[in-house]
């Protein structure tokens, strides 16, 4: 099963800072998308991390059940 955390206004969404869940599929995009289904998330409120490392969502990189996912909210710059 893979671990799934998540931080800031994810968590206060989500009502938990992690959970573990039986992926769909092996893509990233399938498991964001049960996640956004699940809690009503939108795509643009947070930046995905793979085993502590972000990554670029357009890439849609496969995840192993071993994976540590965390759903950060999205950083604004300045």
């Amino acid at each position: 099963m893979l671990t799934i955390h998540y931080f800031g206004e994810i968590a206060d969404k989500t009502g938990r800072t992690s959970e573990k869940l039986q992926p769909q599929g092996k893509q990233v995009s399938a498991l964001l998308e049960a996640l956004q289904e699940k809690y009503a998330l939108q795509h643009d409120e947070f930046q995905v991390a793979v085993n502590h490392q972000l990554i670029d969502l357009s890439a849609d990189m496969e995840v192993e059940e071993t994976d540590e996912i965390a759903l950060l909210s999205a950083f604004a710059g300045g």
